[in-house]
């Protein structure tokens, strides 16, 4: 486990540029590459590994050319050779910040740094104390994220899923899985009842779904129509219990197998070694 700063606070420019969480990461990968030889360690062999939104920066870390060799050694091996990606990639919605210069000014103004140039801006940030920072209440778009990674065309060259139509990320051993019921969280913020949902409270989590996601686009009528036919069990539609199963798949799907199934896709189709597991125990409660 290493240790790395949570916040990736950008103004999409110079004066912030973000990604300083990815950029911690990849240090101390470099460090892992030229000492772990000394504690028995095979440098040609080492494995990533993360899980939620540590997940999609281990999926980040594979898109980015920082981590492709160390400047210092002249090493083109590599920084690690293979990732492991439990329940979230680059793909997830909430992987990479696409507005960073939003919330930045966002914070900006709760904090009495409304300034218009940004590096006045983050060099007023820098002065205020960290708990006036991280006590305020930036809330992003349903799903999505205020502060994380970027696309800062460099750590980040690209949209992640350019970058793996590409298939800049064919060089590593690549494990993607998911767990059963993920997206349970979402569920229990639209409906607290363990008895099952009935049939308006399903329609409602599927039209604010669609809202939070997409906005309003031409043919949202016909998409959230056609989300309630595919995740309605029309052989035991009128069964609370049975709508609420099918509601978790619903976001269990968008928000983790869709993503980790489209980033195995990508990468599998270069022919590069890919494995993908899905977690279904179900633990025994002692009697």
């Amino acid at each position: 486990s290493v240790s790395s700063r949570a916040g990736f606070l950008s103004t999409g420019d110079q004066a912030a540029k973000g990604n300083y969480g990815l950029l911690d990461q990849i240090q101390a990968l470099r460090w892992t590459s030229e000492n772990i030889a000394a504690f028995g360690g095979d440098p040609l062999r080492i494995t990533v590994f993360g899980s939620g939104a540590g997940a999609s920066c281990v999926n980040l870390l594979t898109l980015s050319h920082y981590s492709e060799g160390n400047r210092w050694s002249n090493s083109t091996k590599g920084l690690f050779q293979r990732a492991i990606a439990m329940s979230g990639t680059a793909l997830s919605s909430w992987a990479v910040s696409f507005q960073p210069a939003k919330y930045a000014r966002m914070l900006a103004r709760k904090v009495g740094c409304n300034l218009e140039d940004t590096v006045e801006l983050v060099s007023c940030l820098q002065r205020k104390h960290y708990k006036e920072l991280v006590d305020q209440d930036i809330q992003p778009a349903r799903y999505h994220i205020a502060f994380g990674p970027v696309i800062d065309g460099d750590v980040i060259p690209d949209d992640p899923q350019i970058l793996m139509e590409q298939g800049e990320f064919l060089n590593y051993d690549i494990m993607l899985g998911v767990n059963q019921g993920e997206g349970l969280k979402f569920v229990e913020l639209i409906v607290d009842n363990e008895n099952g949902v009935q049939a308006n409270d399903f329609d409602y989590a599927v039209s604010s779904f669609v809202d939070d996601l997409y906005g309003y686009p031409e043919g949202k009528d016909i998409l959230r129509e056609t989300i309630k036919f595919m995740y309605t069990d029309w052989a035991d539609r009128h069964n609370p219990e049975t709508r609420r199963k099918t509601l978790l798949a619903l976001f269990t799907d968008h928000q983790w197998v869709a993503p980790a199934v489209a980033t195995a896709d990508l990468h599998s189709s270069f022919g590069s070694p890919t494995y993908f597991y899905a977690f279904y125990h179900h633990c025994q409660t002692e009697q």
